[in-house]
This record gives C-alpha cells, sequence and structure tokens, in this order.
C-alpha cells in the first residue's frame, strides 16, 4: 500500500484506507496528502474549516480552504462515496434520525431533560428550513453583467400585442 507523508507533519498517512473506508488507488490520483487527509477528516464532523486545519492546511485560511476543497469534483465525489458507505454499513438512515429527534422532543419524563427537549426541537425546525442562518455580505463590487437577448422585444410585442382601446 502507497503511503505519504504529509509535509510539515509527522503524520504518515495510509493513502488507501484510513478510518474505515477504504480508496482506490485511481480515485486518489492527482490529489495531495493534504487534500486526502482533508476528506478523511471531514467524515468525523463534517466541518470544512475544522478538517482543513486537522489536515494542516494554516488556520488563518481554513474556511476558505475548506469551502473551496469541497468544491473540488475529486474531493466532492469522495466525501459523498464515504458518507454513501457509513450510511450503508451503520444502517442508519436520515428517517430513523428524524424519528430519533421526534422521539426525544416529545420524552416528557422524569429522564427527560428540557435542554435535549429544546435541542431536538431545534434540530427538527433547522431540516424543515424554518431557521435560516443569515450570512451578512459585504463588499464593493467593480463589475456589470449585461445580459441581451437578441429578438426578446419583438417576441413579446408578438405575444402581447398592446390594446388600442388603452391608449388615451
Amino acid at each position: 500500500m502507497p503511503k505519504r507523508n504529509l509535509p510539515g507533519k509527522n503524520i504518515l498517512i495510509d493513502m488507501q484506507s484510513f478510518r474505515g473506508h477504504t480508496y482506490s488507488m485511481k480515485k486518489l490520483r492527482g490529489m495531495t496528502a493534504k487534500q486526502t487527509l482533508f476528506v478523511q477528516e471531514y467524515l468525523v464532523d463534517l466541518n470544512a474549516t475544522q478538517a482543513a486545519i486537522r489536515a494542516g492546511y494554516k488556520p488563518k485560511n481554513a474556511f476558505q480552504t475548506g469551502a473551496e476543497n469541497l468544491k473540488k469534483p475529486k474531493i466532492a465525489e469522495l466525501v459523498q462515496e464515504a458518507l454513501a458507505e457509513r450510511a450503508e454499513r451503520t444502517g442508519v438512515t436520515q428517517d430513523m434520525v428524524i424519528e430519533g429527534l421526534l422521539k426525544e422532543a416529545k420524552l416528557y419524563d422524569e429522564d427527560a431533560s428540557h435542554g435535549a427537549r429544546v435541542t431536538a426541537w431545534t434540530n427538527l425546525g433547522k431540516h424543515l428550513g424554518m431557521f435560516k442562518e443569515k450570512v451578512e455580505v459585504s463588499g464593493k463590487v467593480d463589475h456589470e453583467h449585461k445580459v441581451s437577448f437578441p429578438g426578446l422585444d419583438e417576441r413579446l410585442a408578438e405575444m402581447f400585442p398592446e390594446d388600442p382601446k388603452d391608449e388615451s
């Protein structure tokens, strides 16, 4: 099994098998050791920023690096493949998770915790899209996009002819 040292770190990565997931060398071809480790670390908690840090990327750029890595087709494919394999291996489905949250949310006995109920209801609400996290983006746009549709005015005029009665 090919192994690579992670540059700048004293870590040896088994490039084919890590954290219970086995990859074909063909799928790993062209990926750096850091990228491979990023995939594995992302599977720990699905947090791209923390995965980037644990994979050896600079903490200062980890947020951006993590987001960029998840957009790379090879990395995205490996993550999806590993998540699907994990779901199959564990037998846990989204429905099971939601049923468990609903059961916890409705649990009112001496062993039930108010905090657990609130957390369960919150997670169910997030699943339904009730709580949107807002991200404020600021900055200056220094370019304009102009789109033209040749013939659109003519086609609209054909579709919606002016009514002579409406003109005063």
